[in-house]
């Protein structure tokens, strides 16, 4: 029975208690990669460069981080009501995003889209992961194996939504984050009527004693070299796509922007080892950078693909050791320093690949970009087994 409520719910009261969890981080998600390949057209309307659309994008990183840091620091348990929160913060940030104003409104949008995204992320497993201790042993099954890539599937379902309603059903940008908007009310207002406080996780009284230093290291770079990696091409797949196709259509942009991340959320539930999914990351750079010298669209894709494999899995094996390291009281914390960690990489990376790309070109950028990052990759992997999943002193 779970620790959900004293009474065993019923069939459906529980799958709808596991459901709309996942599915308000998910519209969450997707709202943070859905103006990836509308970026060209905010290029035109609001001046931006691969550096201001790389700061935009660092603006949403920003805002999750600081959710995070809120998560992290609460002695609260992670509860429903806080999923909850995620989902009428996304929903306040699609509201904005969908007045489409000036620069100020919209970065202030993606900084709240932010917020959302990390308040989200940070409770969601542990709350779905509760609620589907009551359901049959085969779906209980199921949504362990799933929930570790929601996140990441949110974020391939963005990019892919915004492409195929406004690229192909020729939807206005308003009216797409209106969708998202009312997707995401709708979603928390049911998460709300279902009930059910969510798991137990720590002392509710604690002041959040922060278990910065109780993550190892390693395990620190390595979800922030991960979370870099997606972050090349949820911030700049339309500067580099354009070095490949001459005039993409908003719906290839969105379609080569969410494979990685839908790569990733395989990798996030597939038990590749760290040296395989470090292996991946590196091979997928190479190609992306062969693809933009050769303009090769289908080694483009792959490319995406493999580089996004890679990062799911460091990601995987980062959150899953940390939290295999860490207490049951403060599984809930190491959970928000490693995501923490992870959107420090979509942050301070990528806004200094997007200050690269506008001063020496988007080839040079991407290779020395590759390069450091592929050095934190390695360093980060280079460990014994055995050293995985161990807490530093």
């Amino acid at each position: 029975m779970s620790s959900l409520t004293n009474v065993r719910p019923t069939p459906v009261l529980a799958r709808a208690r596991t459901v709309l969890p996942a599915a308000t981080v998910l519209v969450a998600m997707a709202l943070s990669t859905l103006p990836t390949p509308l970026y060209p057209r905010y290029e035109r309307t609001l001046g931006l460069g691969p550096f201001g659309i790389t700061g935009i994008f660092a603006a949403f990183a920003v805002g999750a981080v600081g959710g995070l840091l809120l998560v992290e620091r609460r002695g609260a348990r992670p509860d429903r009501r806080m999923v909850a929160a995620a989902g009428a913060t996304a929903a306040a940030a699609a509201l904005a995003l969908a007045a489409d104003g000036p620069l100020a409104t919209f970065a202030a949008a993606r900084l709240l889209s932010g917020v959302g995204a990390g308040t989200g992320a940070a409770v969601a497993t542990a709350v779905v992961l509760s609620a589907a201790a009551d359901l049959p042993p085969a779906e209980r099954r199921a949504w362990t194996t799933l929930a570790p890539g929601l996140s990441m599937l949110g974020l391939a379902a963005g990019p892919l939504t915004a492409g195929a309603l406004t690229g192909a059903a020729h939807w206005s940008v308003p009216a797409t984050f209106l969708l998202v908007a009312v997707a995401a009310v709708l979603v928390t207002t049911g998460l709300l009527l279902c009930g059910g406080a969510g798991p137990a996780g720590g002392d509710p009284s604690a002041p959040g004693d922060p278990v910065h230093r109780d993550v190892a290291r390693h395990l620190r770079w390595t979800a922030l070299a991960a979370f870099a990696t997606t972050g090349v091409f949820g911030a700049l797949t339309p500067t580099l796509l354009h070095s490949v196709v001459a005039a993409p259509s908003t719906l290839l942009l969105g379609c080569c922007a969410s494979v990685p991340f839908a790569a990733g959320a395989v990798g996030a539930v597939v038990r590749l080892r760290p040296s395989a999914g470090a292996v991946a990351v590196g091979t997928g750079l190479l190609g992306l950078l062969t693809a933009v010298a050769t303009a090769d669209l289908a080694v483009f894709v792959v490319a995406s693909a493999l580089a996004g494999l890679g990062a799911g899995t460091l990601f995987r094996v980062a959150l899953t050791d940390a939290l295999r390291a860490a207490t049951p009281a403060d599984r809930r914390r190491t959970s928000a320093v490693v995501l923490r960690w992870a959107y420090t990489g979509l942050s301070v990376p990528v806004l200094g690949l997007g200050l690269a790309v506008d001063h020496l070109g988007t080839v040079p950028a991407l290779a020395g970009f590759s390069l450091v990052l592929l050095v934190v990759v390695t360093l980060a992997v280079a460990r014994p087994r055995s050293a995985w999943g161990r807490v530093e002193p």
